[in-house]
């Protein structure tokens, strides 16, 4: 099951919205106006969804959680991975209900809601404990805005924090993969924290002896 997004822009258009700014602020590096190019002409994909990291693309891993890697791993694409994802973030939005389950007053489906009372966030132990990068792109790519709001609380906030900080400060030492998947799913306005944590990161930069383009998306991250 996959999830219905209606008329929410998805990531890689705002990706790509952002990109083009940033183009027109100051030309990007070659390798990111071929980004802009792709997701300009691309429609269908199966692999390049995701940003790359220090080791170029993102590829699944052996102990991947969410499909079986024993045989033929090679062939495991990123859409495989982000397909996944999608489903068991679709299947836990409405409590693993099956597709023909009738909504009760007792147990309506979906539970998974967003409201002014309360708001359901994607617990930041999903990426503090699965470090595989390609499933933490996959994690920011298919969950919503809302989802990812831990601006909401301080200790969400927090714990998200820590993960992107290590990934910084793992930059220098070829680690930290999932880095400008987080700083992209940031400057978008997807992913929030609270603005102590905000500037916090901001203040590593020169710690984790980042790139200019990294630099350039976090210098996007606005306040909420």
């Amino acid at each position: 099951m996959l999830p219905w997004t209606g008329d929410r822009v998805s990531p890689w258009v705002q990706e790509l919205q952002l990109l083009r700014e940033l183009d027109v602020e100051n030309p990007l590096p070659e390798d990111w106006k071929s980004r802009i190019t792709w997701l300009s002409d691309t429609a269908l994909a199966k692999d390049k969804l995701f940003l790359a990291g220090n080791h170029g693309e993102l590829f699944i891993s052996p102990d991947f959680v969410l499909l079986d890697t024993k045989e033929e791993r090679e062939k495991i694409s990123q859409a495989d991975v982000y397909a996944a994802t999608s489903n068991a973030l679709a299947a836990e939005r409405c409590d693993k209900q099956a597709l023909g389950t009738k909504v009760t007053r007792a147990q309506p489906t979906p539970i998974w809601g967003q409201s002014i009372y309360v708001q359901s966030v994607l617990c930041p132990s999903n990426f503090r404990d699965f470090n595989d990068a390609v499933l933490r792109a996959a994690l920011l790519r298919a969950a919503n805005e809302q989802e990812l709001n831990y601006a909401v609380d301080e200790v969400c906030s927090e714990e998200m924090y820590e993960v992107i900080r290590a990934d910084i400060l793992a930059w220098s030492q070829s680690g930290g993969d999932s880095l400008p998947e987080f700083l992209m799913s940031m400057a978008c306005g997807r992913l929030r924290l609270q603005g102590t944590h905000i500037e916090r990161l901001k203040s590593l930069k020169e710690s984790g002896a980042l790139p200019e383009y990294l630099v350039r998306l976090m210098n996007r991250i606005p306040q909420f």
